[in-house]
């Protein structure tokens, strides 16, 4: 009978540094190369699954899972506060984008994760 996997014989490796420093390094990385800035053109404005919108879900999510994390001496929640406040205030729905898909919808609902008010889950909602 043949085999349905490649074995895995290889010896365990060891990392360079810690998964920590790992996660560290790669959301610097992250922020550095896209910071929240104030010109946000149309076309990167595309939702929870691309765009800077999605710089803001991620990096709030990885803030949910390691709150003491910190890029450039700052916490990660203040990076995503900074990313909302640089989106643009007045976004309208999208013809033809529904969902997570709509700019106005992802912006509304991290917004309301990051407050944590009912005014603004309301809103999303």
């Amino acid at each position: 009978m043949d085999q349905k996997y490649i074995p895995n014989n290889m010896p365990l490796q060891s990392l360079a540094c810690t998964p920590k420093e790992l996660l560290e390094s790669t959301v610097a990385q992250l922020v550095h190369l896209h910071p929240p800035t104030d010109n946000y053109p149309d076309e990167k404005q595309k939702g929870i699954f691309s765009g800077y919108t999605s710089l803001a879900y991620l990096v709030l999510r990885i803030s949910n899972l390691h709150p003491t994390l910190e890029v450039d001496g700052r916490k990660l929640l203040v990076w995503v506060e900074e990313y909302m406040a640089s989106l643009p205030q007045d976004v309208g729905f999208e013809s033809g984008y529904g969902g997570l898909h709509s700019e106005k919808l992802s912006v509304e609902a991290i917004r309301a994760c990051i407050s944590g008010f009912e005014s603004d889950l309301n809103k999303f909602l």
